[in-house]
């Protein structure tokens, strides 16, 4: 299994567009972990993948900056396999 872990920080656009890609994979094989780095909620982007990816949530009271939320997020993986992603960054269909 792949962990890929997700930090981020208000921004609602991009991280959809990321969780679009995760959605359009091939290969269910994976777990989302999203650090939500102090950011405003960000349920609402998250909600309509709920049912189609293995998501989970990790969110910090502070903003610790962007190193930390990705260190928290490996600490929580399962994977045997970790994918480090941004939250703008857009994935083609790789995981098969």
């Amino acid at each position: 299994m792949i962990s890929v872990i997700i930090p981020t920080y208000n921004r609602y656009l991009e991280l959809g567009e990321l969780l679009e890609c995760l959605d359009k994979q091939h290969e269910r094989r994976f777990e989302v972990i999203i650090v939500n780095d102090n950011g405003q909620r960000i349920d609402d982007v998250i909600q309509p993948y709920r049912d189609c990816l293995d998501i989970r949530t990790i969110h910090l009271e502070q903003n610790y900056k962007h190193i930390y939320a990705r260190n928290r997020g490996v600490a929580e993986a399962r994977g045997d396999y970790i994918l480090l992603c941004d939250d703008d960054d857009l994935l083609p269909k790789i995981m098969r």
